[in-house]
């Protein structure tokens, strides 16, 4: 009585296991592997890479709006993260409409002990090929020169702007070309006055003369982390400021000094440019300490000087010290040489032919 039953139960198990057998790799897969990992080809694709992925060359993302990251060769596959434009990727993989490239993905684990925790690590995902190119085709556009990621008012918190958002006020920012800016520097406003008149220098020392007084700087230790040098600059006879910039271990900034009372007034980080009409100063700060290129603007009334905002900005770089690159036109406008911040970020200033020219107004 119990043998078809035996022979049921038989070959209901040899169907299954046939089925089973029969079933694509990523359905197995998706069994055996946690959620978070599940893949098409485990051994090929995303995570882990393996200890050598193939390497195919570099490119870099030419579409403005930037391109998602895919965990496989279609549209509808899972989105894991975007990259922006001029960022430079590392090509695992070509097919006729997309790239296998590497790129750093942040997914959710779970931990042994329960609850969930951010990871980052490389893994291999899929971006659309038409949406890649080489780096000649990264420039600055107009509507990019005005994006800012914070703003810091006088006396107020400061703003973080995630996307970066166009600045609506203070400044106006546009593209120039080469031959305007090479024909307003050389019919620049220059008011730094390269005079030492009441100023001397001896040993370590760095004395400025006043109507009543003077006041020495000392040169402190300069080869130590507590060091301070001094350097006479010049004057600002429009303002009657004197200028000294004071350098640090791995820092430093120029000093107002003024020419009658001896008090100090703003310590800028780069040369403070004052404008044709003496009543603003423009200060652009772009270095390694700092994650965007920054814009100081400041108010002047007689002999006092006051901060008005602080701007980061989300898209250039500046090639060159803005001491050097940057100057007043007397057409009322700054002009300083840029370029593409993703393109900087990659080669910095070996190209000269990515530089761009730009032109800021006071509003």
């Amino acid at each position: 009585m119990m043998r078809p039953m035996v022979s049921c139960i038989l070959f209901l198990t040899v169907c299954l296991l046939n089925t089973c057998k029969n079933k694509p790799d990523s359905v197995i897969e998706s069994i055996k592997t946690p959620k978070h990992l599940t893949y098409k080809k485990p051994d090929t694709i995303g995570y882990p890479l393996g200890e050598n992925p193939s390497f195919l060359g570099w490119t870099h993302i030419i579409d403005r709006a930037g391109v998602q990251m895919k965990q496989d060769t279609n549209y509808s596959a899972e989105t894991l993260g975007s990259l922006e434009y001029g960022t430079k990727v590392k090509i695992c993989e070509i097919t006729p409409n997309w790239l296998g490239i590497i790129a750093e993905i942040e997914r959710m684990e779970n931990y042994y002990a329960g609850g969930m925790h951010k990871v980052h690590r490389k893994e291999k995902v899929y971006i659309l090929k038409k949406s890649t190119g080489t780096l000649k085709e990264i420039l600055l556009i107009p509507t990019e020169l005005n994006k800012i990621v914070s703003m810091t008012k006088l006396r107020e918190k400061s703003i973080s702007y995630s996307p970066a958002q166009p600045l609506q006020e203070f400044l106006r920012f546009e593209l120039a070309y080469k031959a305007e800016y090479l024909y307003n520097k050389a019919n620049k406003v220059e008011h730094l006055l390269k005079d030492s008149t009441g100023v001397k220098v001896k040993g370590r020392q760095l004395t400025l003369q006043f109507a009543s007084k003077e006041r020495t700087y000392v040169n402190e230790n300069e080869n130590e982390e507590d060091g301070v040098e001094y350097e006479y600059i010049g004057q600002i006879p429009a303002i009657n400021k004197y200028v000294i910039r004071a350098t640090y271990w791995e820092d430093w900034e120029h000093i107002l000094v003024d020419r009658t009372s001896g008090e100090e007034s703003i310590r800028p980080h780069e040369f403070p440019h004052l404008s044709p009409d003496g009543k603003y100063i423009l200060v652009f700060e772009d270095d390694e300490f700092k994650d965007y290129p920054e814009v100081e603007l400041y108010s002047v009334n007689e002999n006092t000087i006051e901060p008005i905002v602080n701007l980061a900005f989300a898209n250039w770089s500046l090639p060159e010290a803005p001491e050097s690159s940057g100057f007043w036109g007397k057409d009322g406008y700054f002009y300083i040489s840029v370029i593409h911040r993703n393109y900087f970020d990659v080669y910095g200033n070996e190209i000269k032919d990515k530089v761009q020219y730009m032109r800021i107004k006071i509003l």
